[in-house]
């Protein structure tokens, strides 16, 4: 069986206007990521950043445009790119999930400058178990944009706590996917993470050089394939495929 599984923090379905520029969004474009999901055509998709209401999930748009598929959410916290949302993450996929859970990160005991005006910025993550393994699907925290990066003291440590947190849920065979707002995420998560690959290539997941974004496998996993897709987001379109 070959699988292939694609990974996106959308920005609440925003596009942007220029590298240089990376936070001045677009107007809403559902349909650009469409099109290049439809592009890929991946078995299950991970998005973090998603724009859910009680009348709205852009996750939802999303899983109906590109095809029959299952769609679970995550509710995490008030939008900094549009108020009126609440952002999420969120797994689409062509399979059933044979379970599926939700799970809130630990917030950090020191002060973040936060978009806003919020007294707080949740972030979260998803375990899913489909019948060839364990799906995580994560968004940790953008320290360094909130003025605390992780290469500081508070830093490590508060990663230490989230990875305690991410250790009481790992199971094998195991795919963690996601935006980890962090370009050595082996070396700061390396209980969690020391015994996976990142399947992507060594450049840039996001506008600026910067990378933060991972497609994490175990040894059950053959990678046949995987890429970086340059889009005109504030984080690009990140695929693998595998053999099962």
């Amino acid at each position: 069986m070959q699988l292939t599984i694609a990974t996106w923090n959308i920005a609440g379905g925003h596009t942007i206007h220029n590298e240089e520029q990376w936070l001045a969004y677009n107007p809403e474009d559902v349909e650009y990521f469409v099109r290049e999901l439809k592009d890929v055509s991946p078995d299950i998709v991970c998005l973090q950043e998603t724009h859910i209401d009680s009348k709205r999930s852009i996750a939802g748009e999303i899983a109906n445009e590109i095809g029959d598929f299952f769609c679970f959410e995550q509710n995490n916290s008030l939008s900094h790119i549009n108020p009126e949302y609440r952002l999420g993450n969120a797994i689409l996929s062509k399979y059933s999930f044979r379970k599926k859970d939700n799970f809130t990160l630990p917030s950090p005991n020191f002060p973040l400058k936060l978009p806003n005006d919020q007294d707080r910025h949740d972030k979260g993550f998803q375990v899913v178990e489909f019948d060839f393994g364990t799906l995580v699907n994560i968004q940790i925290l953008p320290l360094k944009f909130l003025g605390t990066p992780y290469d500081t003291e508070n830093g490590v440590t508060f990663a230490h706590q989230m990875e305690a947190t991410l250790l009481s849920k790992k199971q094998t065979p195991l795919i963690v996917c996601g935006d980890f707002n962090y370009d050595r995420a082996s070396d700061l998560y390396q209980e969690f993470l020391g015994d996976l690959r990142n399947a992507l290539p060594q450049i840039p997941t996001r506008p600026g050089n910067r990378l933060s974004d991972y497609i994490f496998y175990s040894q059950e996993f053959t990678l046949l394939d995987a890429q970086v897709v340059t889009t005109n987001t504030d984080h690009y379109l990140c695929w693998a495929k595998f053999e099962v």
